[in-house]
């Protein structure tokens, strides 16, 4: 809910998309377990994306949660912000949802 415009002055809205990164224990590289469409023009994007993530109950799961303006140069994709979610915090949780505010604005909702 209403990110960061970080598309610039005449761009109008970013094209934001997401992606999802495990992180692993100590001593174990992250891995990107997926990414979103982007979704053009909008600072509150809604996606239905379906991500898998490995979990065991009990045991401590974190992802991040990582929103990019999509670029037409892809490896310029500007970051807009993220967030850290614990895996069995967000299914104890009511309703299984969990928001997090950016730094630099808008809130994230899983």
């Amino acid at each position: 809910d209403g990110l960061k415009n970080v598309a610039g002055w005449f761009a109008g809205a970013p094209d934001p998309f997401a992606v999802v990164t495990l992180l692993g224990e100590r001593g174990t590289r992250p891995k990107v377990m997926g990414r979103t469409k982007a979704i053009r023009k909008t600072i509150d994007p809604v996606w239905t994306d379906v991500v898998t993530i490995p979990y065991s109950v009990g045991t401590l799961t974190y992802i991040t949660i990582s929103i990019y303006h999509e670029t037409p140069k892809k490896q310029q994709n500007k970051l807009i912000g993220n967030a850290t979610f614990e895996i069995g915090d967000i299914l104890g949780s009511r309703a299984n949802t969990r928001r997090k505010r950016l730094e630099a604005g808008g809130v994230l909702t899983v």
